[in-house]
Formats: structure tokens, C-alpha cells, sequence
């Protein structure tokens, strides 16, 4: 689990990767900057941590020959890997101790059918049984501080953990008035709000002041920021002739987080905040009905494929002589729209694409035809919602229609067009985004 400073409430869907800590919260003294008097620090049940505590910074762990930290021991700082690893002894019944830092992850492997062992704590006494050790891995994880005050003051707690459900998260001081820290700005977190009644969230990206007043928390998610870049392509539509490649209209997206009720947790946003309005959305799409000439954005059907999704078929380019529209390269499919959002959405199905669309176009039946007419189109708005899926799940385009059909929502004027809105995206790190945020 990548860290991400991000503040999230939300109930976690079942069998995601995420650990909920269930120990009770303790309260420790820890000595703090020079000068200042100890400050309680909270600890989930983990080891304690507190602002310029050195012990956090540690990054180190000892394998010791035999059980109870006895024999010959070997200190890796680092991760590492052999086959098998280099130690002094053969490893059999061994111990194993680590830096008392819960904001790092130290994953051991076994060589013997490349077991994983993730070494939370202090472990007196494991067996290898003469495999071998292949290795272990130090993975820095991102976290989000609690503070009791404003200015990042008073008692505080790392979570690294998504807590689901907890009263107050389990914390001895009230949450009302609270600052959070993030591990860097590649981190995001999830406030879950009133869990026993209508559910709320608040989302953080950055390290700030949170005031919740009287709000009850209950639940916190922790976790990377990725981005999409979405590329609208064009409109695919049934075209009889050149009048109806006049196409106007304006078309909208938004990028949104739902929790596994359907509730929205947070709408996402663009690296460049001047391309949404105050609810979020984008539009990629706007022509006036007067506009002369033909779109050059408009494509006939006939010659691309299209994704049915009330019938969910799918025709595949080698199986026809049709194809998809041209997908350029990653570097070179500008204009596109950056949108950050949280990792874990991406492959859990929680992040969505709705599309907002009114469009229309001029028609004529065939050249010779009298059947004219400049109001092919939509007479109201039509909001349909997608999945954005990882390409390992087969993500990385979205069709969304079929807008002026007979039967179909947002009723419309004019003979029936068929017609489909091209959207092809590709998932990117928040480090590669932020290099390349820039609109052209």
C-alpha cells in the first residue's frame, strides 16, 4: 500500500487491500522539540510517533541466528535481494527485530516457494527451515498526522491504515478542530463523516487546518494520488449528409469518486482549476448552432466501431473493416484533461466519468433532398455515468451514448441520428502529471 496524504470518510468496500487496525489507542509521552514541554502522541495501537521524533527516521532490520535475538546477527538498512541472501549463518529457526517505525514497510521473502512475511514488529522466533532468505524490502508508506490543533499543535497520531468504522477514530481528543499533515503532496486522505447518519466526506491533497465543529468522524482512508489524462476524441453519428456534420452543441465531463452505497465521496480536479466550474465539470465540447461549415471533430459511423453500452456490444477492429478512432501516442494525444484522484478508486470501481451532453446538428437526407432542417437535436440534457477502469482491467476508452435515438432520454427533434461522444484516457503517476500539467 502506497502512502497518500489524503483525507477520506468512507466506508471500505470489502476484500481491498487495506488493514484496519483494531488496538486500542494508546497515549505515550515523547520529548519534543528542545525548549517545549513532552506533548501526549497517540499511537493506533502501533509503535508511537511523534514530529521530530529521530526514531520515525529509522529505516533498519536485524536478522539474529537463533530465537530470542541470540547468535550472530546481520543489519540490512536498506532493501536488498540474493539467491540467497548473503548472510553470516544458516538461517533456520530464526529472530528478527526492526526500526520502530510504523510509517515503513518491511516485506521479507522466503527463497522456499517465495514466501512474503511482513514484518510489523519484533519477531522472536520464525522458521525458515534452511531455505534461505531472498530478500527484504523497505517501502516508505504515505500518512496523514492528526493534529489536536490548528497549526499543527497538541497530542497527534499517523495513520497509515484505512480505518473504517471508529467513533472519533478511536482518538482520546475531539475532533473538531483539527490540522493534518501529509507524508508529501503525492498523498490524499478521506474523512468519513456522520457514519450513523446522512454520510458525508471531506477530502484533503494537502497538509492544512480542518475544522469539523461538532461533526462526528468516524472513518479515515490513506492513499496515493494518480491521474488520468482524458482525451475527448469526437462525436460518431449516423451521417446522411454533409449538413449533418454541422454538429453543435456543448458537451461536459467530470471525474467522481463514489463510495460502495453510490454516495459521492469527492469530486476530482484538474490540475488546471480554471477548467471547471463550481460543480466540477468540463466542458471539452462547445459549438454554436450557427457555426458554418462542417465539424471537423464529426466522424460517420460506418466507418468506426462503436461501444454499445445499453446492449454492451463490441466489435472488435480485426474482425471488421472498421476501426477505432486514431488514438495518438501518450506524449502526443493533447489537448487532454489532467484530473487527479485516489489510487485505490481506479482499481475498486469507485471512480467514475459522468458526461453531460446537448447536442445537435443540421440534416439533410441525401444532396438532392428537400428535407432540410437545422434542428437535428437534443432538447434536453442528458447525464450518463462510466466506469473508469485501469487498463490492467481493461480500461482506456469511453463511448458515451446513443444520444438522438427514438426511445432514448433527452428526447429530440429532427430525424434520428445515432450518435456516440470518443473518450480515451490513459492513467498516469502523480510525479509524471505534475511535469506535464501544462495545457498546450
Amino acid at each position: 500500500m502506497k502512502k497518500i496524504i489524503i483525507f477520506s470518510f468512507f466506508f471500505l468496500l470489502a476484500g481491498t487491500r487495506f488493514a484496519f487496525s483494531q488496538k486500542p489507542v494508546q497515549v505515550s509521552k515523547v520529548p519534543v522539540t528542545k525548549g517545549k514541554q513532552p506533548l501526549p502522541v497517540v499511537s493506533t495501537g502501533q509503535t508511537v510517533l511523534a514530529a521530530n521524533n529521530p526514531a520515525e527516521k529509522e529505516a533498519w532490520v536485524e536478522v539474529y541466528e537463533l530465537p530470542g535475538y541470540q547468535g550472530r546477527m546481520q543489519r540490512f538498512t536498506g532493501s536488498v535481494s540474493g539467491s540467497p541472501l548473503a548472510l553470516p549463518f544458516s538461517p533456520d529457526r530464526i529472530s528478527i527485530k526492526r526500526a520502530k517505525n510504523t510509517v515503513l514497510r518491511i516485506v521479507m521473502t522466503e527463497m522456499t516457494g517465495y514466501i512474503r512475511h511482513e514484518i510489523k514488529e519484533d519477531v522472536p522466533d520464525i522458521r525458515i527451515n534452511n531455505g534461505g532468505i531472498n530478500g527484504f524490502s523497505f517501502e516508505w508508506l504515505p500518512y496523514a498526522e492528526v493534529f489536536e490543533f490548528p497549526d499543527f499543535r497538541g497530542r497527534s497520531v499517523k495513520f497509515t491504515e484505512a480505518v473504517e468504522f471508529r467513533e472519533n477514530l478511536g482518538l482520546p481528543f475531539p475532533l473538531s478542530r483539527i490540522s493534518v499533515r501529509l507524508s508529501d503532496e503525492n498523498t490524499r486522505v478521506s474523512f468519513s463523516l456522520n457514519c450513523g447518519a446522512a454520510k458525508g466526506y471531506t477530502v484533503i491533497d494537502k497538509s492544512q487546518r480542518l475544522v469539523t465543529h461538532t461533526t462526528a468522524v468516524c472513518g479515515i482512508r490513506v492513499e496515493r494520488k494518480l491521474a488520468v489524462r482524458m482525451r475527448f476524441n469526437g462525436i460518431v453519428t449516423d451521417i446522411h449528409n454533409n449538413d449533418c456534420r454541422r454538429m453543435y452543441g456543448t458537451v461536459k465531463i467530470r471525474l467522481l469518486e463514489r463510495d460502495r452505497n453510490g454516495m459521492i465521496r469527492t469530486v476530482c480536479r484538474s490540475a488546471d482549476p480554471s477548467r471547471q466550474d463550481a460543480e466540477g465539470w468540463i466542458t471539452v465540447y462547445n459549438r454554436e448552432s450557427g457555426a458554418e461549415g462542417a465539424d471537423p471533430q464529426v466522424y460517420d459511423l460506418q466507418r468506426y466501431n462503436v461501444y454499445h453500452p445499453e446492449s454492451g456490444f463490441r466489435l472488435q477492429p480485426e474482425q471488421s473493416k472498421k476501426s477505432w478512432l486514431f488514438r495518438q501516442p501518450l506524449d502526443g494525444d493533447r489537448p487532454y484533461e489532467l484530473i487527479y484522484f485516489d489510487s485505490l478508486s481506479l482499481y475498486t470501481g469507485e471512480l467514475r466519468m459522468e458526461v453531460k451532453a446537448r447536442i445537435g446538428s443540421h440534416h439533410k437526407g441525401c444532396d438532392l433532398c428537400t428535407d432540410y432542417t437545422a434542428g437535428a437535436s437534443m432538447t434536453e440534457e442528458r447525464v450518463q455515468e462510466y466506469v473508469v477502469r485501469s487498463f490492467r482491467q481493461g480500461g482506456g476508452r469511453i463511448q458515451a451514448g446513443n444520444y438522438r435515438v427514438s426511445g432514448g432520454a433527452g428526447a429530440f427533434t429532427g430525424p434520428a441520428h445515432n450518435t456516440f461522444l470518443d473518450f480515451t484516457y490513459t492513467e498516469v503517476g502523480y510525479g509524471y502529471a505534475v511535469s506535464r500539467a501544462l495545457r498546450p
